[in-house]
């Protein structure tokens, strides 16, 4: 038997990370492999990670940068390179999707909000952070605003955007639900939204633009490595700062998109990021023999 040993360095319930840690450690067959997860501290999910088989300990981790950078950033190619990593070594899984991993509750969200149900909604959902552009989005969306477009800004903001974003609380179109979103509330608040706007300054990968992907809604967010790894411009309004591309303009195009003419697009984007899919590529790394397909990601670079 093969004993495997996830890291899982940050707090609980911080980006979903263990709620895609539980879904691979599930996906594992115990009469071949028994799971170790190596966690900062007590947390609600021991008992899950316990009941699904794994043996949970407890240490002082720090983190240097994302542990899995090297295994799904095209960004760190050139990492690689520098350090004459030999491609045969690295291989590169993307994130997996995270559909069927945040449930409905029935809740209307239009009606919460007091958003007609004919309006076009534009969501930022997740944590608030400076580098996550939010007080940009929501200058660009005053700037292009109708009678018929809202804004919806939810999620909890740090210290520092609390007291930039309540300069437009009640603002006209604009909804600020600054609270952390339970798991249990996700699903139906993405399910009133026609689009997300992610306009961060800085990004190696994005849960929240998985999980627009994951809920099948076309998103607006700028070009990087990332980006051009999981999207298409069928499905996302893809705008480059660094050649003076407007985030507003990105908006105004991100419209456009007919949900039904994209099913196609996202049916098969989705395939590729099935967890069945990662784990049969995962168990081909743990038994030393990554698959040509997942090495062969390196070529691009």
């Amino acid at each position: 038997m093969k004993h495997i040993l996830y890291i899982q360095p940050y707090a609980s319930q911080v980006g979903g990370v263990d709620t895609v840690l539980l879904q691979l450690v599930e996906g594992l067959d115990r009469s071949r492999y028994r799971a170790f997860v190596l966690l900062p501290g007590p947390s609600p999910y021991v008992a899950k990670y316990e009941a699904a088989g794994a043996t949970v300990l407890f240490g002082q981790l720090a983190v240097f940068g994302k542990p899995t950078d090297l295994f799904y950033y095209p960004r760190n190619l050139e990492v690689v390179k520098e350090f004459g990593v030999k491609p045969d070594k690295i291989a590169v899984i993307p994130h997996g999707h995270y559909q069927g991993v945040y449930g409905h509750q029935g809740k209307n969200y239009r009606e919460i909000y007091g958003i007609p149900e004919d309006g076009y909604v534009y969501l930022f959902i997740g944590a608030i952070k400076p580098y996550k552009g939010v007080q940009q989005l929501v200058e660009s969306f005053n700037r292009i605003k109708s009678a018929n477009t809202y804004l919806v800004v939810a999620g909890k903001p740090s210290k520092e955007m609390e007291e930039v974003l309540s300069r437009y609380q009640g603002q006209q179109n604009i909804v600020m639900d600054l609270r952390f979103i339970p798991d249990e509330e996700v699903a139906d608040i993405i399910s009133m939204c026609d689009s997300f706007v992610l306009p961060f300054q800085e990004i190696t990968t994005s849960g929240s633009a998985i999980l627009a992907l994951s809920f099948k809604k076309p998103i607006v967010i700028p070009k990087t490595p990332f980006v051009d790894e999981y999207f298409t411009p069928e499905i996302a309004s893809i705008y480059d700062p660094s050649k003076g591309e407007l985030l507003e303009d990105a908006m105004k195009k991100v419209q456009k998109v007919d949900p039904d003419q994209v099913e196609p697009v996202y049916e098969h984007i989705l395939a590729r990021l099935d967890w069945k899919n990662i784990a049969m590529q995962l168990s081909e790394i743990y038994q030393n023999r990554p698959a040509p397909s997942i090495s062969r990601a390196l070529d691009k670079g």
